[in-house]
């Protein structure tokens, strides 16, 4: 599992307020896995582009692979992951690993190639920059006990400090000028934090919040337009998908049964991927950006977490997993 200070994070983003992902940690079960063409659920056509998560379905967190109607899932590497992402041209995958000690890495969606940037300290959650010259990412400091965000040239030179609040969890917007993220709100420290959704500009500059810093709001992420942004919120009790404009006006709640968070846009903006545990564990899931249309792409007895959808514009022929 991963370290304790990864677990927070994580916990984070499933959003910590709640206990509506609290099951998403507990112990995977079997490696067994329904296949989704045979449940009978799925209408969604397979696309050139992929879809991949992380999942426990084998006794750890690995990274895996899907095509965007749910078949053809596979494990990626052997390696231990706590998060996944596509980089900004589709051609390569970002993960961390608590097997990699102080480093973000790269591989090929074929499984090959796997590349290290060196980091100071423990990353999560890094964000390449459109034109992929810079990677924002989240990273706990032992100096301060706390985490912020960083940023740094894509080989790993010239780190540097973004905010110097209680940031994480950052999105580019598709222009490269903006940086959404979430921001822990400390009123009452006895009393722990509530979350907002927040931007900066790329050099530190111009920060806004969007959301109520005194709600439980997480995990944003643009449109490929960069009109909209998703993000996951618990209200009453319950985690969902909202939307809102990119300046955080006209909000609205997009999913609907269980408890749904961690959501992220197709290429062309017309669908949005997204982890529910409507149907008793974390699995990943498919809507239109209307919010209708709900559909499961995964049946695994673990939990299904953080999908990103590859961007448009690249096509792989070869995916075998690799140790």
């Amino acid at each position: 599992m991963p370290s304790s200070t990864i677990q927070i994070f994580l916990t984070v983003l499933l959003v910590l307020s709640s206990l509506a992902f609290n099951r998403a940690f507990s112990s995977p079960g079997s490696a067994l896995q329904a296949t989704p063409e045979a449940t009978g659920q799925l209408k969604v056509p397979t696309s050139a582009s992929k879809i991949a998560f992380i999942s426990n379905r084998s006794g750890r967190f690995q990274m895996y692979l899907m095509n965007t109607n749910g078949s053809n899932q596979h494990a990626l590497i052997s390696k231990e992951v706590q998060w996944v992402a596509w980089l900004p041209d589709g051609k390569s995958l970002s993960f961390t690993s608590p097997e990699g000690g102080n480093a973000i890495f790269q591989i090929a969606p074929g499984g090959s190639n796997i590349q290290s940037i060196p980091t100071n300290g423990s990353p999560i959650g890094p964000a390449w920059s459109p034109d992929k010259k810079l990677i924002a990412y989240t990273m706990f400091s032992l100096a301060i006990n706390d985490f912020r965000l960083y940023i740094m040239n894509a080989d790993g030179s010239n780190a540097r400090l973004l905010t110097d609040q209680k940031d994480f969890n950052p999105v580019w917007s598709p222009d490269g000028k903006r940086i959404a993220f979430s921001w822990m709100w400390m009123k009452d420290p006895k009393k722990g934090g509530a979350f907002a959704v927040c931007t900066i500009n790329a050099d530190g500059s111009n920060r806004q919040c969007l959301t109520d810093p005194q709600g439980n709001n997480v995990a944003p992420a643009w449109s490929p337009d960069g009109k909209s942004i998703i993000f996951s919120s618990v209200r009453e009790g319950k985690a969902d998908v909202y939307i809102m404009d990119a300046n955080g006006k006209n909000e609205y709640r997009l999913s609907t049964t269980g408890n749904n968070a961690l959501a992220a846009w197709s290429p062309d903006g017309k669908s949005i991927v997204f982890t529910s545990d409507r149907d008793g564990n974390p699995e990943v899931y498919i809507m239109n950006a209307d919010g209708k249309n709900e559909q499961r792409l995964t049946v695994s007895p673990g939990s299904d977490l953080y999908p990103s959808w590859q961007p448009a514009g690249t096509i792989q022929a070869s995916l075998t997993p690799t140790p």
